[in-house]
């Protein structure tokens, strides 16, 4: 696997930047529009934080950048969220979501994409994602 990107970056976010350093600086996640791949298809699955996984794909013509890829985790984000029922809980911040792919104890807002490792012989994305 090789890494092609490590920081923190919200998935309910439609910009491209990141906190860094000791300060929380903001700025914009690098090489975004440069080609990881190319392969046409890339492979992913998303495994958290719901019980049924999402299976999505990057497609393109000349190969990903890895901002198709970072919009194509959110999208697959916005299609396991979209009609779920969101309930608090007591003496917790989190919520309980329930939706088509399965409970949740956190919504959309609460995740960032932490890491993405891309296996090139097989064209697989390994997504890390934190909340």
């Amino acid at each position: 696997m090789r890494e092609i990107f490590d920081g923190s970056i919200p998935v309910s976010d439609d910009g491209y930047t990141q906190a860094v350093g000791e300060d929380d600086e903001v700025e914009e996640v690098p090489d975004l529009d440069k080609r990881v791949s190319a392969a046409p298809i890339l492979r992913f699955t998303l495994d958290y934080p719901f019980e049924r996984e999402y299976h999505g794909q990057v497609v393109t013509d000349a190969g990903a950048t890895l901002r198709q890829i970072i919009d194509a985790i959110r999208a697959g984000f916005r299609a396991m969220y979209r009609g779920t029922t969101t309930e608090d809980i007591a003496n917790l911040e989190n919520k309980r979501v329930r939706g088509d792919f399965g409970e949740a104890y956190h919504v959309i807002d609460d995740l960032v994409i932490e890491g993405i490792s891309l296996d090139d012989a097989t064209g697989t994305l390994d997504i890390s994602i934190g909340s």
